[in-house]
């Protein structure tokens, strides 16, 4: 008896994906390399759970997505100013600041990222929305200088700027409570009523904060809507106030971690300075670091 065999046939998956230029071409998968692909996918995520779980920042899940995929990442706010990264080396930023898409304050400029994606040496920087309930809350970047990010390495980004998303999340519900309590102390201390130098010193530490030493007070708010724009919702003035101390937050701890402030209806920081030439040379770094790179403003900015 004959019996006719035929070839098993292989299937393969077919992706279309964007490229640096914003063509999009057609990608074949095979099942071997997708179900491997997947497979890292899941693991990442897994791990990257495990971090959140235990407690890790943002610097330690940029790091974990970096060692798995051998991608350098950054994680920033909306507007580039980096939060956390990982497998990030000089050799990386000095692709990106050849390739202009680092301004002089070290912010990513995200503005400059054409559909999501940017050459970066012989490879590129590929950027992924990190958001919540609707929320937008920071950006996912990775970067690979030799050669493009593959389909499912991307899959994988998206993964972890979910996690992200949860560390972020976690992160301002802490920071809103600490920021009532650090608040609740610099009124006290600007009312004069905070109790004697010994005890405003050492409870200004318990914060981090050194203010046993000259500074001076810097309070900085957004400016009010120009008249050709139209009504503004309190969910976006929330969101640019966010957005506006976040950014006083990095700049100040970049100049001194030891440098104490809050966001009330405006942010008020207090920066080191023993005369006033010096506080007029830290208040410019300061306001100069918050502004960033003017193209990237899609809100008020701010005033002093």
């Amino acid at each position: 008896m004959q019996t006719n065999l035929e070839p098993a046939a292989t299937v393969c998956r077919c992706e279309v994906v964007p490229t640096i230029s914003g063509e999009e071409v057609q990608v074949l998968i095979s099942p071997d390399a997708a179900t491997a692909a997947l497979a890292r996918v899941d693991a990442l995520h897994a791990a990257l759970t495990g971090l959140v779980l235990e407690g890790g920042d943002l610097d330690r899940i940029a790091a974990e997505v970096a060692r798995v995929l051998d991608v350098a990442v950054l994680i920033t706010s909306t507007d580039g100013r980096e939060r956390g990264s990982g497998g990030v080396t000089e050799r990386i930023r000095g692709s990106l600041e050849r390739a202009d898409l680092v301004d002089p304050t070290g912010r990513f400029r995200v503005e400059r990222t054409n559909a999501d994606t940017a050459p970066v040496g012989d490879g590129e920087a590929r950027m992924l929305r990190v958001a919540a309930g609707g929320e937008d809350l920071a950006r996912l970047v990775g970067v690979r200088c030799d050669g493009p990010i593959d389909p499912g390495d991307v899959h994988a980004l998206e993964r972890a700027a979910a996690v992200a998303a949860l560390v972020i999340t976690r992160e301002q519900a802490v920071g809103a409570v600490e920021n009532k309590y650090q608040g609740d102390f610099l009124r006290d201390l600007f009312l004069r009523r905070a109790g004697d130098l010994d005890y405003v010193v050492e409870h200004a530490e318990t914060y981090g904060w050194d203010l046993d030493r000259p500074v001076v007070v810097v309070c900085a708010e957004l400016d009010p809507p120009r008249p050709d724009e139209g009504p503004i919702s309190s969910e976006q003035r929330r969101a640019w106030q966010q957005r506006f101390a976040q950014g006083w937050r990095q700049v100040t701890r970049d100049l001194d971690p030891g440098i104490a402030g809050a966001d009330f209806s405006e942010v008020v920081w207090l920066l080191p300075a023993a005369d006033d030439e010096q506080a007029a040379a830290v208040v410019r770094r300061a306001v100069d670091g918050v502004a960033g790179d003017k193209v990237a403003a899609d809100g008020p900015s701010a005033s002093g």
